[in-house]
């Protein structure tokens, strides 16, 4: 029978496991992040599941809401989902260049920016669905958002890979093409 985890060390495992987690994401792929990130949190470990569970998914609650809530606003649907685009990938490529700091300031800095990345992917998540409704014409309309579901679900059945490639080169290249997505959506 394995020993009871310590508080501490449960904390540790779990916020090494959102760190970890920050590695696979994509402005898309977020179910399949969370089912990767809780498949590196086990009691074998050391982690808590439910305390990981409470941290990631409470950094998407504030974000879908608050997506929601300011797609209706006078900053509109198109700049909500710019600005979700563009804070994401900045978070993303900001926890990128984390890993030139001293270790306790990384994994701070790195834990914050991995939970408002995560923040952002869901207020973008939200603005995938409701911003392209207004995009295309009535007759067209169905096709063009199965054709985007898609390829979004595409996103995520691929970003399970992204754990078998370099970190850095991962988290760089998706930070900027959701920090280009960004600067491109309000054109």
């Amino acid at each position: 029978r394995d020993p009871k985890p310590q508080p501490s060390r449960a904390w540790s495992k779990t916020t090494v496991s959102i760190r970890h987690q920050s590695r696979l994401r994509s402005t898309e792929g977020r179910g399949t992040e969370s089912r990767a990130g809780q498949a590196t949190c086990s009691a074998a470990n050391g982690c808590n599941r439910y305390s990981h569970a409470l941290l990631t998914y409470g950094a998407d609650l504030p974000g879908y809401i608050g997506g929601s809530l300011l797609a209706d606003t006078r900053l509109g649907r198109r700049l909500t989902a710019a600005l979700s685009l563009a804070f994401g990938g900045l978070c993303l490529l900001l926890t990128a260049a984390t890993s030139s700091l001293p270790t306790s300031t990384a994994e701070t800095v790195g834990y914050a920016l991995t939970l408002v990345g995560k923040l952002c992917a869901a207020s973008c998540f939200i603005q995938a669905y409701l911003f392209p409704a207004e995009l295309f014409p009535t007759a067209i309309r169905g096709a063009a958002l199965g054709v985007g579901n898609v390829f979004g679900r595409l996103g995520t059945t691929l970003a399970p890979l992204a754990a078998t490639a370099p970190a850095l080169a991962v988290q760089t290249s998706l930070g900027s093409i959701a920090l280009l997505a960004g600067l491109c959506t309000p054109l």
